[in-house]
């Protein structure tokens, strides 16, 4: 990134003019009130040394970080192994990863959103948590192939990217050689290979699905689009039976009344908190 971004110059409007804060930036804007209600939770003090700035999406983080070796970052884990996660924070040492797949991962297990419910809320699910529960987790090994297809298919474009796709045979120069373009052809070809993508799909969901429920929802449904289709939905069915609440009304809700996590140590100690 050659210049800044308009996220980027958003953010300095936070702390200027210039001051001791430094920048926390996260992906967008409801993983800041997720993450400030977590730092509110955990450290009541730390807005007068930090500011949480939104970036708009993983790959503008990133940047960001290049542009401001002083800042801290995080980011969802989602799609991302264990390896890719070692390479990144190696290139990167202040940006930090979601233990989870993402923020909303942290309002999908049931035991941890019964809690968040107001009692008189509990009093109204016919059924009590044993309903609540069962409800949802009625989907989980349709969400669970969701989310393992999902890690098989989604880091494809910027794998082909890495491979030269598309501009790699756009080049004046690169039309002039047939050998080139077979070449290159049959390197995509071989990185698309339905066999070994379809392989690797069934090789990642046995192993999925003999993780415990606890594990699935952590790690490999895609949170995001789980509560927006499902616990919402099941929040509604209980709750709003009448007048149903959109999503973004219950991640605000939940959100006010979930504790701390100790997934978050690190980065507290990151921030000197």
């Amino acid at each position: 990134m050659n210049e800044r971004s308009k996220p980027h110059k958003d953010i300095l409007q936070l702390i200027n003019p210039p001051s001791w804060r430094r920048v926390l930036v996260v992906e967008g804007a409801d993983d800041k009130g997720f993450i400030e209600r977590q730092l509110d939770v955990a450290h009541t003090g730390w807005r007068s040394d930090w500011v949480v700035g939104v970036a708009t999406g993983k790959s503008r983080v990133l940047d960001i970080l290049k542009l401001e070796p002083t800042w801290l970052g995080v980011v969802d884990g989602d799609e991302w192994d264990s390896t890719m996660v070692d390479q990144v924070r190696a290139s990167t040492p202040a940006l930090h990863v979601l233990q989870r797949y993402c923020m909303e991962s942290y309002f999908v297990q049931p035991r941890e959103v019964w809690a968040l419910l107001p009692a008189v809320q509990q009093g109204l699910v016919a059924g009590g948590y044993a309903a609540f529960e069962a409800a949802l987790q009625a989907p989980l090994a349709s969400w669970v192939r969701h989310g393992v297809l999902w890690r098989v298919v989604n880091p494809l474009w910027a794998g082909l990217k890495a491979k030269g796709f598309k501009d790699a045979l756009l080049d004046f120069t690169a039309a002039q050689d047939d050998d080139g373009i077979k070449e290159k052809l049959q390197e995509w070809d071989v990185y698309l290979d339905a066999t070994t993508l379809y392989d690797d799909f069934q090789s990642r969901l046995t192993t999925a699905l003999a993780l415990d429920s606890t594990q699935q929802l952590g790690t490999i449904v895609h949170g995001k689009s789980f509560f927006r289709a499902h616990v919402s939905v099941t929040l509604n069915q209980f709750l709003k039976p009448l007048k149903a609440e959109p999503a973004e009304y219950w991640l605000t809700e939940l959100t006010k009344s979930i504790p701390a996590h100790a997934d978050f140590a690190p980065l507290w100690a990151a921030m000197n908190l």
